[in-house]
């Protein structure tokens, strides 16, 4: 039986840079600037960080494209992880830090894990049964976005698993960000149910 999917707020006592909505904690946090984040080859210059970043990115694009295999949760995971492993303490890990910004929507990191358990074990039943339909994919689409690791980070991962597992997503790109934006908002996959109508999945 799949766990009970929880969205509500939770009170989870956090501290934030001044002036930045992002929640700080030992495993993940900004430097003085509060933009650049803290990474394992102690780069403090943003510019050059954006830069180790792309490059990584670029890198793990090749190889996962060329692979070709990371299904479900675990292949989210392992991408995250390969791409970013090399600059990042949590690469391939759970969102453990509180996102304080009431607006966009993400969900309280008490629940990133059992929320995404629970869609992706539905998803994963939906796919072996061939009975995915764009409700549930769009369901999984929001709780993505709800998880996502940091108030500015990239996308990233995301969309390559989807370009891996599902690429007409990601065929009108402006439109699916729109949406994706416009759930996060709202609070509801609606947008991205919306937008799959006009997607072959």
């Amino acid at each position: 039986m799949g766990l009970a999917l929880v969205t509500r707020r939770a009170e989870i006592e956090s501290s934030s840079a001044p002036g930045y909505p992002c929640a700080m904690n030992g495993e993940y946090y900004y430097l003085k600037d509060g933009l650049t984040l803290q990474n394992k080859l102690r780069i403090t210059d943003r510019a050059e960080l954006d830069a180790a970043v792309q490059k990584a990115e670029d890198a793990a694009r090749q190889r996962v494209l060329a692979h070709g295999d990371y299904p479900g949760l675990k292949g989210l995971l392992a991408i995250h992880k390969q791409t970013y492993d090399k600059l990042f303490r949590w690469a391939g890990k759970y969102r453990t830090a509180d996102i304080t910004a009431p607006h966009p929507y993400y969900d309280p990191a008490a629940f990133v894990q059992a929320n995404l358990e629970y869609i992706f074990e539905r998803y994963d039943q939906a796919k072996a049964t061939n009975s995915l339909d764009r409700g549930l994919l769009g369901e999984l689409l929001f709780y993505l976005a709800t998880a996502h690791p940091f108030w500015n980070g990239s996308r990233f991962t995301e969309n390559l698993w989807l370009e891996v597992n599902h690429p007409t997503v990601l065929e009108r790109p402006r439109a699916f960000e729109t949406a994706r934006d416009k759930a996060l908002l709202d609070r509801t996959s609606d947008p991205l149910c919306e937008y799959l109508t006009k997607t072959t999945i």
